[in-house]
């Protein structure tokens, strides 16, 4: 059977990690986490590959530690005869401040781009733009689920936005909070233990109503609060990101996202549901979310991802 290893390890928080390896099976491979007890294991499997997602933020935890162990990773799988594929999941990692960080991190990107079989990126026109191949976004839904009770998570709100995923200072959640006076927010999902610290000092000071729920969501508990919110929004503004996850989950389940930020929505759109806004003080309150998003559907599909993964492999 055909081997995919798939770096890093998929956990419950990572639906996207989670996605691609269901589609990966679905294709009839063997997945498994890239370790280097399976490395060695696979060394005979007939057409193995190596998957490589966010592998460039060792050096934003490790530093030249970690590019010396992206180097030697790379090295490895490319003596035991490993095809590698890189994921471009951004232009720099997330939260790399400062000229020498954001060198190392842009250097880490290079070694790996000069290692790579193939470059895969989620954005259509980022693709376009850096030479990259274009793969589809993984993580809609494709039939969904009951929701659940979440009478408990709304805090008696009728009306309210909501925010929800991991929780780091790239995603700019202050901004929204300084510019939204009496408005209801829900921000659900896991903090930074630092920036969390931070965002509620500016709750504090906010004229907004917000809830903080600081856990993992499950996927019932996003799809009740998102059919019952006026709109999702997403506070990233690209400069570090080629797309946006949450956008392709939130419009799968019928939902109504607002961005301000032009490179996201340049990159991602026409999507119905999807809209710019000059600033968020801005943004029109809705009572429902609307139907699921037929749109998406036709752009993403697993059939699709299957079909233009087979066919990359096949030029390898």
């Amino acid at each position: 059977m055909k081997k995919i290893l798939i770096f890093p390890s998929g956990t419950k928080n990572n639906e996207y990690l989670n996605r691609m390896g269901e589609i990966f099976r679905k294709a009839g491979y063997d997945t498994v986490t890239l370790s280097l007890k399976e490395v060695l294991r696979s060394i005979r499997s007939g057409q193995k590959f190596a998957y490589l997602n966010w592998i460039e933020n060792q050096t934003r935890q490790r530093g030249l530690v970690g590019l010396g162990l992206i180097f030697g990773m790379l090295c490895l799988l490319k003596i035991l005869g490993y095809k590698i594929i890189w994921v471009q999941h951004n232009k720099v990692s997330h939260n790399v401040s400062g000229r020498y960080a954001r060198g190392l991190n842009a250097f880490s990107m290079y070694i790996i781009k000069r290692f790579s079989d193939y470059i895969v990126c989620h954005g259509k026109r980022f693709s376009k733009l850096s030479g990259a191949n274009y793969l589809p976004h993984p993580t809609y839904k494709e039939s969904l689920i009951e929701c659940r009770d979440i009478d408990s998570l709304r805090s008696g709100f009728q009306h309210y936005y909501l925010m929800f995923g991991r929780m780091q200072p790239y995603k700019k959640i202050e901004e929204f909070l300084l510019s939204c006076s009496n408005c209801n927010l829900i921000i659900a999902g896991k903090f930074d233990s630092q920036y969390l610290k931070y965002v509620e000092s500016v709750i504090s000071s906010s004229e907004a109503n917000v809830k903080v729920i600081n856990r993992f969501i499950s996927d019932e508990e996003v799809e009740g609060l998102v059919k019952l919110s006026s709109g999702v929004v997403v506070t990233n503004d690209g400069a570090s990101s080629v797309v946006s996850g949450v956008v392709y989950h939130i419009l799968s389940l019928g939902g109504t996202v607002f961005t301000s930020s032009k490179t996201l929505y340049n990159e991602m759109a026409p999507l119905r549901n999807f809209y710019l806004i000059d600033s968020w003080d801005k943004i029109n309150i809705k009572d429902r979310a609307s139907d699921t998003n037929e749109d998406l559907f036709y752009l993403n599909s697993d059939v699709k991802i299957i079909t233009a993964f087979e066919k990359m492999v096949s030029e390898i």
